[in-house]
C-alpha cells in the first residue's frame, strides 16, 4: 500500500494596495468593470515580485522544516526569462544549497502543477517534505485599456507537501491539456493577449479543459464520490458560476472559496488561495476537490480528504490589510507606462 502524502500547510500572502474597478471604468469606460465580478484588485507595491510574495507565504507556514526537499515554483510572471525563482525563494528561506529547485510554467494552473509535482516528489521517496508554490503577477501583464486591466491582481499560495501530520490526504489526480491559443504572451511582448471573444463565449478553452478534468476524477473516484467543497480558478468573479452549470456542480460547493471578488486574478496562486479558505470550514473526513485553468491550455483536477482543518490566518491578515490605491499610482507602482532607463534634458 502507498504510504499517504498531503498537504500539511498552507498559507498565502498578497500586497496590501487595492485599486478599485470602478476607478479603471472611470478612465477607459469599458463597460467592463461590472460584468467581471471583481469588485477591486491587488496592486502590486513597486518595490515587490512574486519571488518576495512568495517568501512572504513561506514564512507564515508554521513552521517551515529544515528538511524541505524540493521547491516547485509555479508562475507565468517571474522577474526572470532563465533565472531560477525557486533558487532564489530557497536561499531566502535559507534551504538551499541542497534543494532540489525548479520553476513551472502553465499559466493559471502552474500553482497546481506544483502542487501535482511535490506531491510525486513526497510519495516516490526522495525527501519527507517539498514545497509547492503558485505566485503571480499578472498585474504587470495587463496592457493600459484592456478588461484585464481591472481584474488583473498579485499574490502568492505556498503548499508544503509531506507524508506527516498531513492535514489534507491527497487522494487522487486528473488532467486534460491541448493546444488551445486563448491567451499567451509572445518573447518580448510585456503583456497578455487575448485568443478574442470566440473562446470566452464559446468555452472552448475554460469549460472545456476543466469540465473534462473533473470528469476524469470523478472517473477515478467513482461517480458517487461526495465533495464537502471544491475550490477552484477564478480569473474573475463569474468563472465559478459558469463551471457549476456546465459541470453540474452544486454552485453552494464553491461559496466558502471565494477569492477573485476582493483581490482580482491571482493567476498561479488562485485557486491554491480558495483551497485554504475552503480548508478553512472542513471536517475530518470531507472530501474536497481543487480545478485549475491554465490558458493554452490546461486544467488540473485533484481531490484530497481533510484530517484536519488549516487555519486560513494569512488570508484573512491579506483581506485586513486593505489600502486603496488610485489609478494613476497603479499605473506608476506598477510600470505598465515605461519610462527611459536614463532618461536626459538639457538641463543636466
Amino acid at each position: 500500500m502507498t504510504a499517504a502524502v498531503g498537504i500539511v500547510d498552507l498559507a498565502f500572502a498578497a500586497p496590501s494596495g487595492r485599486l478599485a474597478t470602478a476607478d479603471v471604468e472611470a478612465v477607459w469606460q469599458s463597460g467592463s468593470a461590472r460584468r467581471s465580478g471583481v469588485r477591486e484588485r491587488a496592486v502590486l507595491d513597486p518595490d515587490a515580485d512574486v519571488i518576495t510574495l512568495a517568501a512572504e507565504a513561506a514564512r507564515r507556514l508554521a513552521p517551515l522544516p529544515s528538511n524541505v526537499g524540493a521547491i516547485f515554483f509555479g508562475t507565468q510572471s517571474s522577474p526572470d526569462l532563465s533565472r531560477s525563482a525557486a533558487a532564489v525563494l530557497a536561499d531566502m528561506l535559507g534551504i538551499a544549497p541542497a534543494v532540489f529547485a525548479t520553476d513551472v510554467r502553465f499559466s493559471g494552473k502552474s500553482g497546481t502543477a506544483a502542487l501535482a509535482m511535490a506531491i510525486a516528489w513526497v510519495r516516490a521517496g526522495f525527501s519527507e517534505y517539498a514545497l509547492a508554490v503558485g505566485a503571480d503577477a499578472l498585474c504587470l501583464r495587463a496592457a493600459p485599456g484592456d478588461p484585464l486591466e481591472m481584474t488583473a491582481g498579485a499574490g502568492a499560495a505556498c503548499v508544503l507537501v509531506g507524508n506527516t501530520n498531513i492535514a489534507a490526504r491527497f487522494e487522487a489526480l486528473a488532467s486534460t491539456a491541448s493546444d488551445a491559443a486563448d491567451g499567451f504572451r509572445l518573447e518580448g511582448d510585456p503583456y497578455v493577449r487575448s485568443g478574442g471573444a470566440g473562446f470566452a463565449s464559446s468555452g472552448l478553452g475554460d469549460l472545456q479543459h476543466m469540465v473534462g478534468a473533473w470528469e476524469l476524477l470523478l472517473a477515478r473516484l467513482g461517480d458517487d464520490a461526495d465533495f464537502a467543497a471544491v475550490a477552484a480558478q477564478q480569473p474573475d468573479g463569474r468563472l465559478t458560476g459558469r463551471l457549476a452549470r456546465a459541470a453540474g456542480i452544486d454552485a453552494e460547493l464553491f461559496a466558502g472559496g471565494a477569492v477573485a471578488p476582493m483581490l482580482g486574478d491571482l493567476g498561479a496562486a488562485s485557486p491554491l488561495a480558495a483551497l485554504l479558505r475552503q480548508m478553512e470550514e472542513r471536517q475530518p473526513g470531507d472530501r474536497v476537490g481543487l480545478l485549475s485553468y491554465g490558458f493554452g491550455a490546461g486544467s488540473d483536477a485533484l481531490s484530497f480528504i481533510v484530517e484536519r482543518p488549516i487555519e486560513a490566518r494569512s488570508f484573512h491578515q491579506a483581506i485586513e490589510r486593505r489600502r486603496p490605491v488610485d489609478y494613476a499610482t497603479a499605473v506608476r507602482w506598477e510600470g505598465r507606462y515605461r519610462r527611459h532607463a536614463h532618461p536626459l534634458s538639457v538641463f543636466e
